[in-house]
């Protein structure tokens, strides 16, 4: 595009000038001229001869690298046989919008600027300042459009760094007078800094310009937040016909529950299965993280979210104590527990043992052989003391025992003597086993079972009797043994054989010591869930409790610690403190954000639109906020909603309804176009 320098102004004119005659050329110079108000001594074309006529003196013009290589590319492309003009009409439009864009941004100062730019680098500044206001003047629509976006994009950035007085007005919830007088004065006092700064001439010049110029910025700055939320309430109601139904916090929930793969009856299904503490952000990672999002951004959605999972979490320790009641009954003190089941056994067996106390015991040399062991001989020193201890009435004792072990039989023993015998082989049995003495513990244990099992031959009632009652110190055994049962490495098949080995007794004492164990493991579940479901869960721990509550009462208390577990980790993950890219695109998505490349970016990528959306988008957010607050409540209060209160399970039917008409409408859709195909095709 060829240049004129006229008396140091620089004016761009179109290729066409240079097929025009020397005539033509002069007058078209001398038209420009008087338009700029200069009179014309001569005229050159940028790196090209200018026709002239007489009286005109033709000034020597050298164009500067840059105009080179414009004008070096445009041949190029012309001779490529490209559209160079049209591709240079659009780079001339670019750079008037660039221009309008920085004469706002910069207070109408932007030609001063360049010009002073210039003047650095060699150039008289004046002359770059009547060229820079002559291209200005003649950037058309283009300009006026960058002026409009810098002052938007202006906007914009003060709104960022929180110096907008109206934004944040409006942010700190004040109300419609307030913020619409920040307005006007905000708008005011930025048309009255353009007016000076775009003003030419001295400083009273300036002075007029700027207070034209703030009268308009005072109109626009009235006029702008009734303009926002009119246009806001219009384009709801253009839009309202063409919405699908659901409020916007249900379409965001709707997008969770399709990215979790979950159907409305599924998520209401699953929450009942969970019990009445579930919520809808138990259900899956990505309900989850809309909660993240909720709760670590400001405003009441964030109460309403940690509020409900805090509520939740006080009650889980009474709600881990009521499962264990519902499955295993009250608790109880095991040592009275135990003295009861003694006192109970001792009075139901009292008529046994006194039946079989009755009866003779044959004496055999296998009795005779097992009475003279030296360990015997030691049980029946113990023996014989507790008949006296005790005052228990029977026939003179028939044994004495020397001070070297060696035993004597005086007479046949009766079955009293030979059971006060077995006790004390018990107590000597239980005291080896506390000591850790597991060989002695054994063989005494053998030697009671060969007595018991002589006596129980020849005296059935005898076998009965014990049956019924073990006595005080089996039954505490029993009940250690039974407390101990999910620490000790023991398979179902061998716990199976120890109870078939013990009176009925033993066996309610071993039982009553187990659920006694699983409340102590309970206990602890009331602030570690995890932990207790952990341990029923390793090696054959499940299948114990089921043998001592039942499998449904073992799966029910498994169930309810899953349950809580899932709670803990919802909350956990909810209130935690991790910041993660998929939290802060979530926090973007419910705080009414795009992915924004920028003004800058925008522009350069000829993204004209993307960039004058990235710069109304702040200036509309404070009229937009309250809105995106209400929907995020609203969201808040779906996803936190206990199982069965009823809101959720009606919002996911209305769901489940439009997806069923989508599906309903497509299938229409798809049947039309496979009847039009053939059709036209005839």
């Amino acid at each position: 595009m060829p240049t004129l320098n006229i008396e140091g102004r620089k004016v761009k004119v179109d290729d066409s000038f240079l097929s025009m005659s020397p005539e033509e050329q002069n007058k078209a110079v001398e038209e420009i001229a008087e338009s700029l108000k200069i009179t014309p001594q001569g005229g050159e074309v940028m790196g090209r001869d200018m026709p002239h006529t007489a009286g005109q003196t033709m000034e020597s013009y050298e164009p500067g690298f840059m105009e080179r290589m414009g004008n070096a590319t445009f041949d190029t492309l012309k001779s490529l046989g490209l559209p160079a003009e049209r591709m240079r009409r659009d780079v001339t439009n670019l750079d008037n919008t660039v221009r309008g864009v920085a004469d706002s941004l910069s207070v109408g100062t932007s030609d001063e600027i360049t010009a002073w730019m210039n003047s650095v680098l060699g150039g008289d500044y004046e002359g770059e300042l009547k060229q820079q206001r002559a291209i200005d003047e003649a950037g058309g629509t283009y300009r006026t459009a960058g002026q409009v976006m810098g002052a938007v994009g202006g906007g914009a950035g003060l709104i960022r760094r929180g110096l907008s007085p109206a934004y944040n007005t409006a942010k700190a919830g004040a109300g419609w007078l307030p913020v619409l007088g920040t307005s006007a004065g905000e708008g005011m006092a930025l048309g009255s800094l353009y007016g000076f700064g775009s003003g030419q001439g001295g400083f009273e010049n300036r002075k007029n310009e700027a207070l034209r110029s703030g009268a308009v910025g005072l109109a626009i700055g009235t006029a702008a937040p009734v303009a926002t939320r009119t246009l806001g309430a219009l384009g709801d109601m253009i839009a309202a016909p063409f919405r699908s139904r659901g409020t916007k916090a249900e379409k965001l929930l709707s997008k969770s529950m399709r990215q979790d793969g979950l159907t409305g009856t599924e998520a209401s299904a699953r929450l009942h299965e969970m019990g009445p503490e579930a919520m809808p952000i138990d259900l899956g990672a990505n309900i989850r993280q809309q909660a993240e999002g909720l709760a670590a951004m400001p405003g009441n959605a964030q109460s309403v979210v940690r509020g409900a999972l805090d509520e939740r979490a006080a009650g889980a320790s009474q709600r881990v104590v009521d499962a264990t009641n519902e499955a295993l009954g009250q608790p109880v003190n095991t040592l009275a527990m135990a003295d009861d089941i003694i006192a109970r056994r001792s009075a139901a067996a009292k008529p046994l043992y006194e039946h079989a106390y009755s009866q003779p015991v044959p004496y055999t040399r296998e009795l005779e052989a097992l009475l003279k062991r030296p360990a015997t001989a030691q049980a029946l020193r113990k023996a014989r003391a507790l008949a006296a201890n005790e005052g228990i009435p029977s026939q003179q004792w028939f044994a004495n025992v020397a001070d070297d072990g060696a035993v004597t039989i005086g007479r046949v023993p009766d079955v009293r003597q030979l059971d006060l015998t077995k006790r004390a082989l018990d107590d000597m049995i239980g005291t080896a086993k506390r000591a850790g003495n597991s060989n002695e513990a054994r063989i005494l244990t053998g030697l009671k079972n060969d007595l018991v099992g002589m006596v129980d031959s020849a005296v059935p009632s005898y076998a009965r009797a014990r049956n019924a009652y073990s006595g005080p110190t089996l039954v505490l055994e029993a009940m250690e043994e039974g407390q101990s049962l999910f620490r000790n490495p023991v398979t179902p098949a061998q716990v199976e054989r120890t109870l078939a080995g013990m009176g009925a007794s033993e066996r309610e004492a071993f039982q009553q010591g187990a659920r006694a164990a699983i409340a102590d493991i309970m206990g602890t579940a009331r602030n570690d869930a995890n932990a207790a479901r952990a341990l029923f869960e390793k090696g054959y721990n499940r299948e114990k409790l089921a043998m001592l509550v039942g499998e449904d009462n073992a799966a029910a208390l498994i169930n309810r610690l899953g349950h809580e577990r899932t709670f803990m980790d919802t909350r956990n993950s909810v209130l935690g403190n991790t910041a993660t890219p998929r939290r802060a695109e979530v926090m973007r998505e419910l705080g009414g954000e795009v992915n924004d490349h920028g003004l800058l970016r925008n522009m350069m990528n000829m993204r004209f639109g993307d960039a004058a959306a990235s710069m109304v988008r702040p200036v509309t957010r404070p009229f937009r906020q309250p809105g995106i607050e209400s929907r995020n409540e609203m969201l808040a209060r779906l996803i936190t909603e206990r199982s069965g209160k009823g809101g959720f399970e009606k919002t996911v039917e209305r769901m489940d309804m439009k997806a069923i008409s989508d599906a309903h409408r497509k299938a229409l859709v798809d049947a039309m176009l496979r009847h039009a195909t053939p059709a036209a095709n005839r």
